[in-house]
């Protein structure tokens, strides 16, 4: 609420009909008064310095407390806290590339291509990584390897996307949009587009946690082909909605056969949350938590999948059967 000395401050606005707006009063406030700047602070660039480890469960832990991150550091002092947050959250960034190069052996691709040549080797499964953020979300991506390791076990060719990274700076230093990937759902339909579209590949499995499933929704939207390819689309904890994206009702039946969502619940693993006609199966992660919806579900996921590529198998076999 303005003060009183604020009174000349504040004056009536217009729509955009030219009427004066009385309910919807502004206070103008005068841009070229000089603000305080926020100090910038330094940060250690390694998760030891952090002090904090990942432990045998794959939870970020304190190395001399054991607690989990907090984000409170110093008291009354947001500005801090959030550079802290943010520096960890790149150094835990970083870890999890690192473990994903050395421990699963994938290859690190930037986009926007340039010239680039495949091994030979096929890409049967990608994984689309949703918009969470905060810290812990990333310290639970680390579990979130064995995803990858689960399926090279069944002979996938893997692809990981990271469809949050929106933001790059320029020569400059100006930061500007990533050419093909301005934002997640751009990004996802640039890899399908560079990398799965033309490709030999017959056989795509889909994994998406939370905004993946709004991406992996717009992906079937706008790509034929996405019909064609995909056999299983697995989601962990989506947050798309057939009817605020306008879903036909193709999309909707191929939901409601090919997809299933392991949705927060405070009910044991794969108990039915909900069935429908318009959209995929929801069942329960077994988790209350968002972040812990994909390791929690990932037996599931899998046995799921096992389930489709064995049906897919045996309806091939007995076509070439018939054939002859």
């Amino acid at each position: 609420m303005a003060s009183l000395s604020d009174e000349k401050a504040i004056t009536q606005d217009e729509d955009d009909d030219g009427d004066t707006v009385h309910s919807a009063k502004k206070l103008k406030l005068n841009h070229n008064e000089e603000r305080p700047k926020q100090e910038k602070h330094k940060f250690p660039t390694t998760l030891k310095e952090f002090y904090y480890h990942f432990n045998k469960n794959g939870q970020l832990k304190h190395m001399e407390t054991g607690e989990p991150f907090q984000f409170v550091a110093r008291e009354n002092d947001h500005s801090y806290n959030q550079q802290r947050y943010e520096a960890l959250g790149e150094v835990i960034t970083k870890h999890v590339y690192n473990l994903l190069e050395t421990e699963a052996g994938l290859k690190r691709i930037p986009i926007p291509i340039i010239s680039w040549k495949g091994n030979g080797g096929e890409w049967r499964a990608m994984e689309v990584r949703g918009e969470g953020r905060e810290v812990r979300g990333r310290a639970e991506e680390v579990r979130g390897r064995a995803v990858e390791v689960r399926a090279e076990e069944m002979g996938f060719e893997v692809m990981v996307l990271n469809s949050n990274l929106n933001k790059a700076a320029s020569q400059d230093g100006k930061e500007i949009s990533v050419r093909g990937s301005s934002n997640p759902k751009a990004h996802v339909l640039y890899v399908w587009d560079h990398f799965l579209e033309n490709s030999p590949v017959k056989t795509v499995v889909i994994v998406a946690h939370s905004f993946g499933g709004v991406s992996s929704l717009n992906l079937a939207k706008n790509r034929r082909s996405f019909f064609r390819k995909v056999l299983f689309l697995a989601l962990t904890d989506s947050v798309h909605s057939m009817l605020f994206h306008d879903a036909s009702r193709n999309i909707q039946r191929w939901y409601s056969e090919n997809a299933i969502n392991w949705v927060t619940s405070d009910e044991p693993l794969d108990t039915l949350v909900q069935k429908s006609t318009k959209d995929c199966l929801r069942l329960s992660a077994g988790t209350k938590k968002h972040e812990e919806t994909s390791w929690k579900s990932i037996d599931s996921v899998f046995s799921n999948l096992r389930e489709r590529l064995e049906k897919t198998t045996t309806e091939e076999a007995t076509s070439d059967k018939d054939e002859l």
